[in-house]
């Protein structure tokens, strides 16, 4: 895989791990009384979802380590308002502040450095869309141009 899908995989993971409830299928398929987690796109069911995407911002070729925003977005079900901000509260208390979270043998988290929570808003069918960014230092998988440790 690339370094983003294995980000994208390994926070899905470690949010399966800490938030009951949680779910995630690569396939994007998921039984009845779980919420699924989603990468990239928010579909249009189920109601009640988590997305995960991955923005890098800043990478030096030679350097092991980069920035970049992890958006997190929870919908909640119909005449649920409440709900999203639980789930965004409960994933939280997993990422803000926390330091080396590995995701893989040779791709972590360094650092979660902060957190921006905004309302999406609510969409047609009156279900509520938040979400939190949150400004990670990723050190990534070594390459020919980034060796491990870097050209530091």
């Amino acid at each position: 895989m690339t370094d983003t899908l294995d980000l994208l995989d390994g926070v899905s993971a470690h949010m399966v791990s800490g938030v009951p409830g949680l779910a995630f299928n690569a396939s994007g398929t998921y039984p009845t009384g779980v919420t699924g987690i989603f990468h990239m796109l928010m579909p249009a069911t189920p109601d009640e979802v988590v997305v995960v995407t991955w923005v890098p911002q800043t990478e030096d070729p030679s350097l092991p380590q980069g920035v970049g925003v992890l958006q997190i977005r929870c919908r909640g079900a119909v005449n649920k308002p409440r709900r999203p901000i639980e789930l965004l509260d409960q994933i939280a208390v997993l990422f803000l502040g926390k330091m080396t979270i590995p995701l893989t043998s040779t791709l972590q988290i360094m650092q979660v450095r902060d957190r921006v929570r905004a309302s999406l808003g609510m969409d047609e069918s009156k279900r509520w869309d938040w979400t939190d960014n949150y400004t990670l230092d990723v050190a990534y998988t070594p390459t020919a141009a980034r060796p491990d440790g870097g050209n530091w």
